[in-house]
């Protein structure tokens, strides 16, 4: 259950903390057909997760730090914009942590405050988009 906690967990609606249920689905499903079955990646594998490789790869040295320290398991703080538009993408490298926050890639820790949140990857199956 911990292996399984550590994949899925981490995602945050309002002041819910709630396992991915697509892959919680997937999981389970897995698991009827194999009671061995190992968790793996399900959410992530549903989109080519390009728009952050593209920001990733505009990043600066000190976003490169910062995306570090959260692969790392470590907390950074930033100010989200809720309201940012698909044309607002690319105006700033600063655009990344809202784009992350609201497609799902972090979640917040603790309450917002103006604005400010303090940002961690969700769980072990987003780290590894990071990762690789």
């Amino acid at each position: 259950m911990a292996e399984t906690k550590e994949w899925y967990d981490g995602y945050r609606f309002g002041d819910v903390n709630i396992y991915c249920p697509w892959d919680v689905i997937g999981y389970v499903d897995h698991l009827a057909a194999d009671p061995y079955a190992e968790p793996e990646a399900f959410w992530i594998n549903t989109s080519g997760n390009d728009l952050v490789k593209r920001f990733i790869d505009k990043a600066d040295k000190t976003t490169q730090n910062e995306i570090e320290r959260l692969i790392a398991g470590e907390t950074i703080e930033k100010a989200i914009r809720l309201d940012l538009t698909y044309n607002e993408l690319d105006a700033s490298i600063a655009n990344l942590w809202s784009v992350l926050f609201t497609t799902g890639y972090l979640t917040q820790t603790g309450r917002a405050v103006r604005g400010v949140y303090k940002l961690v990857l969700n769980n072990r199956e987003v780290r590894e988009v990071f990762v690789l």
